[in-house]
């Protein structure tokens, strides 16, 4: 079940070769990426390994808390 973030940013990510994509919604300190929710925090933990962020330049949950909007306003 995929709950529609209105009024939240979306990036679609589209394979070139066939027809698998992949939508990301973020604002508000949250991420739904596929249809999964999370905070911004917990994305970062699962995502950080995976783009090769360590723990340098605010470590990569502030880094990936900072590009959703979780720190708008602040």
């Amino acid at each position: 079940m995929s709950f529609l973030l209105v009024g939240h940013k979306r990036y679609l990510i589209k394979c070139g070769c066939c027809n698998e994509k992949v939508e990301i919604y973020y604002g508000d300190g949250t991420l739904e990426i596929n249809g999964v929710m999370g905070s911004a925090e917990d994305w970062g933990e699962i995502l950080s390994p995976l783009l090769g962020v360590g723990k340098r330049e605010g470590g990569g949950m502030a880094r990936l808390a900072r590009w959703s909007g979780a720190w708008e306003g602040s």
